[in-house]
């Protein structure tokens, strides 16, 4: 038979609430970067001049290949 349950010396104490304040700060705070990062990744794909299906078929690539790519990845519709 198992003995009666202890307290740990460490459940409640101040390492662990800091602890878990911590973890919590950097969990709110990645909510922001994760914004601002897909944010320039998007303003870096629509800013930067040039074509990305040009880029991923090459320059001599037949107009329908790169129209392909263009469908297939969503390049062709405008940005709501």
């Amino acid at each position: 038979m198992a003995g009666p349950a202890r307290d740990h010396p460490w459940r409640g104490s101040a390492l662990v609430q800091s602890m878990i304040s911590y973890i919590v700060r950097r969990l709110l705070l990645a909510i922001p970067v994760l914004w601002v990062v897909v944010t320039l990744v998007f303003l870096a794909l629509r800013l930067i001049p040039g074509d990305p299906a040009v880029v991923m078929a090459g320059e001599a690539a037949p107009y329908e290949v790169v129209a392909a790519i263009r469908r297939e990845f969503g390049l062709d519709r405008s940005v709501p």
